[in-house]
């Protein structure tokens, strides 16, 4: 029998606990994930969704600084879920992560798992050639709330886009120039890795 994919279509369907609601991100309507604060200190979206916005979709404050909610993360991450592919139960905070290890993979799975974590390595001997010590040197607090969980990479559904988060004022079109001329300078080579492990990540 195929194993099914590991698909990820609603997270509150999927988080064993009774009342998920008051955890609702007001952008995707489902339960936060890596949840992130920004300028009214207020409201908190999903760190995916912040990246759609100019202002705070709640009081309407304009954006220009982003940072990790950590402590409705230590709740969140409190939570059990259900794997996706059956396994049974996983902590939420490793609910995208765990299609690399779920026990529940196919050979096939584990083949494509493996080559995803290949091309994870690949991807940050790259970044540690000049990006990354960009980062830990001009903007150290974006690199120390975002960009040191290296391990997402091999499963983050959309495109990593490390230099959005350079920008300190994105919104505001206050643009690191350092980090743009990085960017063009290893493009085409980040892309044909970042191509092929969208390629794996379906697959999976």
């Amino acid at each position: 029998m195929q194993n099914q994919k590991y698909q990820i279509t609603q997270r509150s369907n999927l988080v064993i606990k009774d009342q998920v609601n008051e955890f609702e991100c007001p952008i995707c309507l489902d339960t936060l994930f890596q949840p992130v604060t920004y300028d009214c200190q207020v409201h908190t979206v999903c760190l995916d969704c912040v990246t759609k916005l100019q202002k705070c979709p709640l009081c309407r404050k304009s954006i220009s600084f982003v940072k990790p909610n950590l402590e409705l993360r230590k709740i969140l991450n409190t939570f059990q879920c259900k794997c996706p592919q059956g396994c049974g139960q996983i902590s939420y905070e490793y609910l995208y992560s765990h299609k690399i290890n779920c026990t529940s993979q196919s050979d096939a799975q584990k083949e494509i798992a493996k080559s995803l974590m290949q091309i994870k390595d690949e991807m940050i001997k790259v970044f540690e050639i000049e990006i990354n010590p960009h980062l830990k040197q001009m903007h150290a607090q974006i690199f120390d709330d975002f960009l040191t969980g290296w391990d997402w990479l091999p499963y983050k559904q959309d495109d990593w886009k490390w230099w959005w988060w350079c920008n300190t004022a994105w919104w505001n079109n206050q643009i690191c120039q350092i980090c743009n001329n990085l960017w063009h300078k290893y493009e085409d080579e980040i892309e044909v890795y970042e191509k092929n492990r969208l390629i794996f990540l379906d697959q999976i």
